[in-house]
C-alpha cells in the first residue's frame, strides 16, 4: 500500500500538564516523529492554540478526578508541562518542619 505523502508520522509521549487554576492533565501528546515537547508546546502556537491529547486523566483543584478519551487544552492557560517520567514529588512529601 502506497504511504500518503501529507502524512506525519508520529509519535506518542506521556506527559502531564499543569494548568493556570491548578487542574493537573496527565496523558499523550502526539509530537512529529523525533520531535521534542518543548518545540512542539512553544511552536505554532498561534496557528494552534489548542494542544489535542488522549487517554487523559484529569484532577481538578478540589481533588475530584475525570478522565476522558480526548481533551483539547488552551495552550495560554498552560503553566508547566512535562514528561510523566519526570513527574515532581508532591509538594508535601518529604516536607518535614524543622
Amino acid at each position: 500500500m502506497a504511504r500518503n505523502p501529507l502524512q506525519v508520522n508520529k509519535e506518542q509521549q506521556l506527559v502531564i500538564v499543569m494548568l493556570r487554576d491548578q487542574t493537573r492533565v496527565k496523558g499523550y501528546v502526539h509530537l512529529p516523529a523525533s520531535g521534542r515537547l518543548s518545540d512542539f508546546m512553544n511552536n505554532q502556537a498561534n496557528e494552534r492554540p489548542f494542544v489535542a491529547m488522549t487517554d487523559v486523566t484529569v484532577r481538578l483543584p478540589d481533588g475530584t478526578g475525570h478522565q476522558a478519551p480526548f481533551l483539547s487544552v488552551n495552550r495560554l492557560s498552560v503553566t508547566a508541562c512535562f514528561p510523566a517520567a519526570e513527574e515532581p514529588p508532591e509538594a508535601d512529601a518529604g516536607d518535614e518542619a524543622t
